[in-house]
């Protein structure tokens, strides 16, 4: 389990985080949506080690997070930030084996690589130079990388599970491969990985998370299953947007449009 709680984290007094406790397990999909600046990023870098809370705790399998060595932290979690900034011409290839560093040899570098560029749409761009290619397309090139990263434990029996952290995955991507990221993390979470992603379109959360957690201004509104966070009520207290929530009328889950 890859949990926070009761996390808090503070920088020069402004509290960025306040006490939050949520949990990612292996198999689930756990959204964290809320507006900006309500401290989903800061969440994801708690779980990620990126940052150490400043109260409370960020746990994996009970054990602080950033007391982890570094490689047996890499082998279990894989962290895709907002941004990713390369200025050097690497072929698509080499990105993603750069996801394969922390396995020492233990992984099937081919089979791996493979696996993830074609659960991330770029095996066709293997040999292309990384600065020749659109943002989307490099955004699903740092996909790759990190599912390459987590690719060698997910694929071993007996291992405990990985984690998949995503900041935003979908943000500069077109419908059809915003829908495929989301379907291929459905895929990942049915083998045992845990995903925690970052999402701002709403009606996405309520159709492939597992589970939604609201944050506002630091805090946790609500947590639980879709339907029963994202509700009109709650969301327009959030947003302070106007909202009607409906059942969707040709797929599981809910409709979330803004009636301004």
């Amino acid at each position: 389990m890859l949990a926070l709680r009761g996390a808090s984290y503070t920088v020069r007094g402004r509290g960025l985080l306040r006490g939050v406790s949520l949990a990612a397990a292996p198999g689930r999909i756990l959204a964290l949506v809320g507006p900006n600046g309500a401290g989903k990023t800061t969440a994801l870098k708690l779980l990620a080690g990126d940052l150490a809370p400043t109260g409370g705790e960020a746990l994996l399998d009970g054990r602080a997070v950033t007391a982890w060595p570094w490689r047996a932290l890499a082998r279990r979690r894989a962290v895709l930030p907002q941004h990713s900034t390369l200025a050097f011409e690497f072929r698509v290839h080499e990105i993603v084996e750069m996801g394969l560093a922390a396995h020492e040899g233990k992984a099937d570098p081919a089979e791996s690589v493979i696996g993830a560029m074609r659960a991330a749409d770029v095996l066709q761009l293997v040999d292309r130079s990384y600065l020749s290619l659109s943002g989307g397309e490099q955004q699903r090139v740092q996909l790759a990388r990190v599912l390459a990263q987590i690719w060698p434990s997910a694929a071993r029996a007996g291992e405990p599970a990985a984690y998949l952290l995503l900041d935003e995955p979908t943000a500069s991507l077109d419908l059809s491969h915003q829908v495929a990221i989301l379907t291929e993390a459905r895929n990942l979470a049915a083998r045992g990985i845990g995903i925690v992603v970052i999402l701002h379109d709403l009606n996405i959360a309520a159709r492939f998370a597992d589970e939604v957690a609201l944050l506002d201004r630091g805090r946790l509104v609500a947590s639980g299953v879709p339907a029963a966070v994202l509700t009109a009520h709650r969301l327009e207290e959030v947003f302070a947007v106007p909202l009607a929530v409906f059942a969707h009328p040709h797929a599981a889950g809910r409709l979330i449009v803004a009636t301004v």
